[in-house]
C-alpha cells in the first residue's frame, strides 16, 4: 500500500543571522550525509557515487545562493523559513 507522510521540520520567523545559521545547518547536514555516502561507495565498491557528487555540488551552490540572498535583505525585516519532509512509499 502506498502512503505519504509529511512532517514540518522548520516553521520559523527569525532575523537574518538566525536564518543564516538555521539554513546553513540544514544544508551542511545534508551535504555531510552525501559526502559520507560518496566515501562509503568508494571504499566498498571503488566507484564514484555520481548522484551524491552532483548533490554535493548543488548544495555548495545553494549555500552560496542563500548567503547572497540573506546579505541583501534589510536587517529590520524578519525572514520566514519553512522546511517540510515528505516521505512516500512507491
Amino acid at each position: 500500500m502506498k502512503s505519504i507522510h509529511r512532517y514540518s521540520l522548520v516553521n520559523e520567523l527569525c532575523n537574518s543571522e538566525d536564518a543564516k545559521e538555521l539554513l546553513m545547518t540544514l544544508v551542511a547536514g545534508t551535504s555531510q550525509y552525501h559526502s559520507l555516502k560518496h566515501l562509503r561507495s568508494w571504499e566498498t565498491k571503488e566507484i564514484n557515487d555520481d548522484k551524491s557528487e552532483k548533490l554535493i555540488s548543488d548544495l555548495d551552490e545553494m549555500r552560496g545562493n542563500i548567503t547572497h540572498i540573506l546579505k541583501n535583505i534589510d536587517g529590520d525585516l524578519s525572514i520566514e523559513i519553512r522546511a517540510e519532509i515528505r516521505v512516500a512509499s512507491k
